[in-house]
């Protein structure tokens, strides 16, 4: 009993020890690909897993390792030698 209480204690100290940046918050499982400047579901070759640390709140981006307003971020993608901000809406011909 006492031992499980002493696990109990010790793992909302290592919960409560974990700060997150600016934007972002904790959660036990968020996903291994965040979402960034280099791909929507997360950078080229990653592999989807379930993990334990901070992610960016909605409305943000993660962009040279901070959580930026999506909005802010100056994303920018290549598509047939053209150059877009990540936010662009445009229609493929």
């Amino acid at each position: 009993m006492i031992y499980d209480i002493l696990i109990l204690i010790s793992a909302v100290n290592i919960i409560n020890s974990l700060t997150c940046p600016p934007n972002s918050s904790y959660s036990l499982c968020v996903s291994s690909c965040p979402e960034t400047c280099l791909g929507v579901v997360g950078p080229p070759g990653c592999e989807e897993v379930c993990v334990e640390g901070c992610e960016c709140n909605p409305g943000f981006i993660l962009s040279d390792d901070k959580c930026n307003p999506w909005f802010e971020s100056k994303c920018i993608l290549e598509i047939s030698r053209n150059f877009y901000e990540a936010s662009t809406h445009y229609l493929k011909s």
